[in-house]
């Protein structure tokens, strides 16, 4: 079926006849009977009168006798219903026709509501979801359900646009006020088994007017979502890219600036003759003192020099590779890659998902993807205060990994700020050693150690740049395969929560937060196991090339670290890929046996998601303590490296730094 109605633009109706079409319902076109609406004043034993064969005389009589009953009753004023026929007046019969069946559908809606009180039942509210769509959105969902209905034969295509016709001029209120009103309808007729709209045709029908499609054509609305998908991923990478790109620059920035600060207090050593003015007092020794300080502020410039572009050469590599180690980057691509692969079953559960889901992660591209993913979920679900917890969660979570591709940064440039410091220590010494020691070439000596360290630091760079390709190059790697399958576990949590909530309203959901938390929890873990080796294979890696370029320690004496060390880098790297290869058709067991067993009882469905995701958690657990996975990172973290020049038997300092 086309969509029924293209049109945006709404006249602006008159007043009171806005508010005299504001509390009809939909329930009357949709489980009603016939085209038109027959009177209710009609006396007994009679045939009613169709509005459309009535005279204008007989249509305005019949709506003098409404208002008045309602002046009477209170529910309007004078001013008002003389205010209402003014309007009246000029209007031609089908025009005078509209407005009488509309009130005759508010007196018997208002008896319908009225006979539900008095049988206990509540008044429809207006649900937050509903309150918080615009107009356009609203009567996009009616025209969906006015689909559904024509295609399932309740209604004519002239019912369904004629009654669209009149709603679309109303306000947001008023449609709220409907549409609340018709999924209530909706809900009751399921539960009893009978007619209705059934939601997911709804769903569906909604999809294929948004993509121009004919009804039916499932393999079509498919591939259109899937397009869709593509175009929002493509936006959605591009935000996790440009964020990760402003945090790497903001972190550049703040690098340069302390450095340009500390290189500014290098001439602060002229100050040394004022200093020591008590232990040189003399005036050749404050001679003396004036050109040592003169010497050590030269040295100071150069040995800072030095490192800034150490430091920013290191930068500059790291953020380069910034985007293989973006946990951020995985998981957005992990989730489109496994929506696109679940997009027929998501489609048959809820359908209604994948169009909101789309809008706003094209129009927002948020990084955070789960977050939206989670947003456009909660539109669905009617604990909303629990799918907005949710949210805030893996908000946090988000913000957690992405800060993880920071944590090989603030490694690499304190071990290089460690191994410049004895370097510093003697250019602001220098002055006072010089003095005390009488050595007329300690300025000499001082800057030879300046240049070959600088040298040697220089040397360390370039081999350890090869190192962060290698890391960046396993992570990227072991992400993109651990990343993914995880997610998809969240993705499926999170839509069997929708599903479950739905049809249990009230349920309590301790059971689903502990199965989407437990889910969420092994996909941090999945990250964290992959990152923390990597760290610390970086910050081993670089100790021991400096002790090769700087001291002549020979690499085959760290043969077993760069054996072993390796392995465990890439073992524990891709143990969580493999954890899941192994876990998916367990799973798919357990929940076959699990929902078979629970019959179709759906309550017990919470405890079934819990059970879900706790045995997955725990089984990663005790995995990770079953491999030893422990011991390997304590090795990485206790193997011996150089603190500096070894002694005369070569390898004192390294059983030093053992200990």
């Amino acid at each position: 079926m086309q969509r029924i109605t293209q049109t945006k633009e709404r006249p602006a109706l008159r007043p009171f006849l806005s508010r005299a079409l504001a509390a009809s319902t939909l329930a009357l076109t949709l489980f009603g009977a016939g085209s038109g609406v027959a009177l209710a004043q009609q006396p007994a034993g009679e045939e009613p009168v169709a509005i459309e064969s009535m005279s204008a005389d007989e249509i305005f009589t019949t709506i003098d006798a409404i208002i008045g009953a309602r002046l009477e009753a209170g529910a309007i004023t004078q001013d008002e219903a003389e205010a209402f026929f003014a309007e009246l007046e000029g209007l031609a019969q089908p025009e005078l026709a509209a407005v009488l069946g509309q009130l005759v559908a508010q007196e018997q809606a208002a008896a319908e509501q009225a006979a539900g009180t008095e049988a206990g039942t509540e008044a429809v509210e207006i649900p937050e979801d509903i309150a918080a769509m615009s107009p356009d959105a609203i009567l996009d969902e009616m025209n969906g359900i006015l689909g559904a209905q024509v295609e399932g034969g309740a209604m004519t295509q002239e019912e369904a646009e004629a009654y669209l016709g009149e709603i679309q001029a109303m306000s947001q209120p008023e449609l709220a006020s409907i549409l609340a009103q018709t999924r209530a309808n909706m809900a009751a007729a399921q539960a009893e088994g009978g007619g209705g709209v059934d939601p997911r045709a709804m769903a569906l029908e909604a999809g294929y007017a948004a993509c121009g499609l004919e009804s039916g054509d499932r393999d079509g609305l498919i591939a259109c979502i899937r397009e869709h998908l593509a175009t929002a991923q493509t936006k959605a990478l591009d935000a996790a890219a440009e964020k990760t790109a402003k945090k790497q620059n903001k972190k550049f920035r703040r690098t340069f600036l302390a450095l340009v600060f500390l290189t500014l207090l290098s001439p602060l050593l002229l100050l040394s003759p004022i200093l020591y003015r008590k232990q040189f007092p003399s005036p050749e020794q404050q001679r003396q003192l004036r050109q040592h300080s003169l010497t050590a502020t030269k040295l100071g410039l150069l040995a800072m020099a030095m490192f800034s572009g150490t430091l920013l050469l290191l930068r500059l590599f790291q953020r380069i590779t910034a985007s293989l180690m973006n946990p951020q980057a995985a998981i957005v691509d992990a989730t489109f890659q496994n929506l696109d692969k679940l997009t027929p079953d998501i489609l048959d559960l809820i359908g209604a998902f994948m169009t909101s889901f789309i809008t706003k992660a094209q129009e927002f591209a948020n990084p955070d993807i789960l977050v939206t993913f989670v947003e456009a979920l909660q539109e669905l679900a009617p604990n909303v205060e629990f799918f907005t917890n949710v949210a805030k969660r893996i908000q946090s979570v988000s913000e957690a990994l992405s800060n993880f591709d920071g944590l090989f940064t603030l490694v690499a440039v304190l071990i290089f700020a460690l191994a410049f410091k004895d370097m510093f220590l003697a250019v602001v010494k220098l002055p006072r050693t010089a003095m005390e020691s009488g050595e007329e070439d300690a300025g000499e000596r001082v800057a030879m150690m300046v240049v070959e360290t600088c040298k040697a630091e220089a040397k360390v760079i370039g081999a350890f740049l090869g190192v962060i390709l290698f890391v960046a190059i396993v992570s990227a790697i072991a992400l993109a395969s651990a990343v993914g399958p995880s997610t998809e576990g969240v993705i499926g949590m999170l839509v069997i929560a929708v599903v479950y909530a739905s049809a249990v309203p009230d349920a309590a959901m301790t059971s689903l937060g502990v199965g989407i938390g437990s889910t969420g929890a092994l996909l941090v873990f999945h990250v964290a196991m992959i990152i923390v080796p990597c760290a610390l294979y970086m910050s081993r890696s670089q100790k021991i090339l400096r002790g090769y370029f700087r001291w002549g320690i020979p690499l085959m004496e760290h043969k077993k670290f760069f054996i072993t060390g390796t392995l465990i880098v890439i073992g524990m790297a891709f143990m969580p890929a493999i954890f899941m290869a192994i876990m998916e058709p367990v799973m798919e067991s357990l929940t076959k046996s699990m929902t078979e067993t629970a019959g179709p009882d759906i309550t017990k469905f919470g405890d079934i998601v819990a059970k879900l995701g706790l045995i997955p958690l725990f089984a990663w657990i005790a995995v990770f303590f079953a491999t030893l996975s422990p011991k390997w990172i304590l090795w990485l973290v206790r193997y011996p490296v150089p603190k500096g020049p070894p002694s005369a038997d070569g390898k004192e300092e390294e059983k030093a730094a053992a200990a």
